[in-house]
This record gives C-alpha cells, sequence and structure tokens, in this order.
C-alpha cells in the first residue's frame, strides 16, 4: 500500500495515498477572519471554494511554513466535499503494508488523529488518520453554508 509522507516539525508523518485525491502546489490562500488558527482559510479549486486546514498549526500551534515542498492535499470528506491539508514535505512516497503500522503505545486524546508507527529505514513514521480531523463541530465550521 503506498502512503504520502509529509512533515510536522522534524519528524515524519504518512496519510495513505489512496485519500488523497490530488496532490496541489501552495496556493494563494483567502483567510477567513476570526477562525480558529488551525483553519489556514479557503482556496479556489476549479472554481470552488475549499477549506483549508494547516496540519502544522493544528500539530504545534505554528502555521506551515511555505516552502518548494509545503504542498495542499485534497482529500474527499464525503460526496464530494472536498477538503485541503496543508502539509510540509509532502513530497515523498513509502511503500508499506498496513500492517507495518503498530500502536504507538501512547494515545493523546486531544490528538485523536495521530495513529499507529512503522518503522523504515529512516526511523518511525507515524500515520494521520485526517478523518479524525474533523470533529462535529469543524466539520459544520467548515462546510456549513458551502455548496455541495
Amino acid at each position: 500500500m503506498l502512503f504520502l509522507l509529509l512533515q510536522l516539525g522534524p519528524d515524519r508523518y504518512a496519510i495513505a495515498a489512496h485519500d488523497v485525491v490530488e496532490v496541489l502546489p501552495l496556493v494563494q490562500i483567502k483567510r477567513l477572519p476570526q477562525t480558529p488558527p488551525e483553519i489556514a482559510g479557503l482556496f479556489d479549486y476549479r472554481g470552488k471554494p475549499v477549506p483549508l486546514l494547516d496540519l502544522s498549526q493544528l500539530a504545534f500551534g505554528v502555521p506551515a511554513r511555505p516552502r518548494r515542498s509545503t504542498r495542499i492535499l485534497l482529500v474527499d470528506c464525503h460526496q464530494g466535499r472536498l477538503l485541503g491539508l496543508i502539509a510540509e514535505g509532502a513530497t515523498a512516497m513509502l511503500r508499506c503494508e498496513p500492517e507495518a503500522f503498530l500502536p504507538a503505545g501512547t494515545h493523546e486524546p486531544a490528538a485523536p488523529w495521530l495513529g499507529a508507527v512503522a518503522r523504515d529505514e529512516r526511523g518511525l513514521v507515524q500515520r494521520i488518520e485526517w478523518q479524525q480531523l474533523l470533529t462535529p463541530a469543524l466539520r459544520e465550521r467548515l462546510f456549513d453554508g458551502l455548496p455541495a
């Protein structure tokens, strides 16, 4: 199975490649006043506004750096509802069996999106279960009023 690798701080994380609709360069973002910092704003995707979450901001309280390797990972939340995830260092893939990811041994209730870990030649890689990012309150904030 293929996973898209990304960086959060100094550590590597993985998202299942089959969950990613498209990997896009970091584009112009429309900021949204009075939203939580992890909501980076909106961007235009083929004529439709798509909300963006900043994974670095969510994880560490620091916005993703606008580097050449910073990308928008486009995921389909449900029936065409798209969400962009801003991720640094999202330029490599990992081929790994899902069973290679083992429980991390710790659980952080504030970050239920942090999944199991696997080991490769460079060390540990932790899965991001991006669906767990979307609490009901955040889902309502991101998608209320947007056309399907």
